[in-house]
């Protein structure tokens, strides 16, 4: 009896087992993902509000340009499959790839470019001035439905980085007037060419699905969601409860707090595209005086100024361009936190240590004015910098204001003597002409310290021209050099961008960003691992 028992569970096993065995084959790996997002939806609308945190995230994902950028600054064909560019650097003309379709299915062609051109160029463009000012002056005709010509008043090197802008659909959105475009449904329900469409938008959340007639190689996750919530605390409780697989943009304590979490990854990476700046006035008496502005740059110590009013979420910046540039160069001139030699330079000048601790010259104190936004970033800094500046004999004021009343009421009249400010490159180009070129020193020009001086110019000119990359370089070593003579402000740090994601998320990139969109771009790169059910374990114990 006892052999006919063990006979009958032995033959039910085998057949259990063998039922595993044929039923529990392998699962396809998990296809989507979610990302919190503690801000309102943008209006995803390429022309209009790229510059918004949740925009700068999702745009790249839904809509094209004709070039795609790539994290080491070079460009390389989207949309087109090549362009060709005249002896003089006037003359651009792009192909476009054969068989190019809209999410709808509609085709793209050379005409949607024109017409995207033609709504950033209207008078009545409700978008950001700065790419508007972009495309000022340039000609832009469709030769045929592939091949699209821009013409430029005078040579632009950097011009192609500008084509990283996604296009609009002309057979969606013709007729309508630029002015008219913020309120136009399309916004809710956008149609693109990238690598994702758009299936759910709402105001709680949009859901991209891969794009089956995209250009390039597919996405590995099927699809994409975005939750947004008002309330910051409650995207970052739903990242910790498991609701959601991602959020950015995370702040010091914010790190603290998932640092621990064993089923997420955090990551941080310096976003070398911002910068924050102690712009100086060079046109008020004090900060006209060279010496005054490289002892002051030599006073200050950045490290401990991320140590002590970032927590360490920066990487000390010394120049007008970026480290990861392919023309940053830090000449032997640029200033570094040396104090001794600060004081040399004030003393040389004329600055006397007075008996209150502030330097003066014929009865005149070295004192001066920061201005900062009212964030605890931008106090806390001006805050540390007065610190910093009083041993060597400064008499720094901060004062806070709303951001919007400084730039306008302070920043872009010129009326100040020094301001903690953040500058963000667009694009990867290194054109730095917009914030340093003394035409620019005007009111609404993007120089705010309204330096002014004819090498630099020079250079700035000339590296804007050249097609050659290593004579751009070239031209760029010599405008770092000059600015570094010169001190007309001084670059404080680059921010890190901080991000958590689930553990089990593979293809996350680990290295700096240009800017923070540069990290959910990325995500046609990643993908998941299966996740075994019960049966599947069960299926592979039997076949150890």
């Amino acid at each position: 009896m006892v052999a006919a028992i063990s006979a009958v569970l032995l033959a039910a096993s085998a057949g259990v087992a063998g039922a595993l065995l044929v039923v529990a084959q392998p699962m396809e790996p998990p296809d989507r993902y979610v990302e919190a997002i503690a801000d309102e939806p943008p209006l995803f609308n390429p022309i209009l509000a790229p510059y918004t945190l949740a925009g700068q995230d999702a745009l790249p994902l839904i809509f094209s340009g004709l070039v795609r950028a790539e994290p080491t600054g070079g460009l390389t064909p989207d949309l087109a499959e090549r362009w060709d560019v005249s002896a003089e650097g006037r003359i651009y003309t792009f192909r476009l790839r054969d068989g190019l379709t809209w999410h709808d299915g509609a085709p793209l062609n050379a005409h949607d470019v024109t017409f995207t051109i033609r709504l950033l160029q209207s008078e009545h463009h409700q978008g950001g001035r700065e790419l508007a000012e972009l495309w000022r002056g340039v000609d832009v005709e469709a030769l045929d439905e592939r091949n699209v010509r821009f013409s430029l008043p005078e040579a632009l090197a950097s011009f192609p980085d500008h084509l990283t802008l996604g296009l609009l659909p002309r057979h969606l959105l013709e007729g309508i007037e630029a002015s008219a475009l913020p309120l136009h449904p399309f916004n809710r329900a956008p149609v693109g060419s990238g690598p994702y469409r758009v299936a759910t938008l709402n105001p709680e959340r949009v859901v991209l699905e891969r794009h089956p007639g995209y250009h390039g190689a597919p996405p590995r996750l099927g699809t994409l969601e975005l939750q947004f919530f008002a309330d910051r605390s409650a995207a970052l409780q739903a990242l910790i409860e498991g609701r959601v697989d991602g959020l950015g943009h995370l702040r010091a304590d914010e790190i603290q707090r998932l640092a621990d979490a064993p089923w997420l990854t955090v990551y941080s990476l310096p976003e070398r595209s911002k910068a924050a700046t102690l712009a100086l006035n060079v046109q008020t008496p004090l900060f006209r005086e060279r010496a005054v502005r490289l002892a002051l740059a030599q006073a200050i110590d950045r490290d401990a100024l991320i140590r002590a009013v970032l927590d360490g979420q920066a990487e000390p910046a010394f120049g007008p361009i970026p480290i990861q540039s392919w023309a940053y160069d830090r000449p032997p001139a640029a200033a570094g936190h040396d104090p001794g030699e600060a004081a040399a330079l004030l003393e040389a000048a004329g600055w006397a240590m007075g008996l209150n601790g502030t330097r003066e010259r014929e009865g005149r104190p070295l004192q001066f004015t920061i201005l900062a936004a009212d964030t605890s970033e931008r106090s806390g800094v001006a805050q540390e910098l007065a610190r910093q500046l009083a041993p060597l004999g400064f008499d720094v004021t901060p004062r806070v204001l709303p951001a919007d009343e400084l730039t306008e009421n302070y920043l872009e009249p010129r009326r100040f003597e020094a301001a903690i400010v953040g500058q963000w490159t667009i694009g990867n180009d290194p054109d730095v002409f917009p914030q340093w070129h003394s035409s620019q020193a005007a009111e609404q020009g993007g120089n705010y310290a309204g330096f002014s001086d004819p090498d630099s110019d020079h250079w700035l000119e000339v590296a804007r021209q050249q097609l050659d990359p290593n004579d751009r370089r070239n031209s760029y070593v010599h405008f770092q050099a000059r600015w570094a003579e010169e001190q007309p402000s001084v670059v404080l740090y680059h921010p890190i961008y901080s991000f958590a994601v689930s553990k089990d998320l593979r293809g996350v990139a680990a290295d700096p960003l240009p800017d923070s969109s540069w990290r959910l771009r990325d995500a046609v790169n990643w993908h998941r691992p299966p996740r075994p059910t019960i049966v599947q374990r069960a299926r592979a114990w039997l076949l150890q």
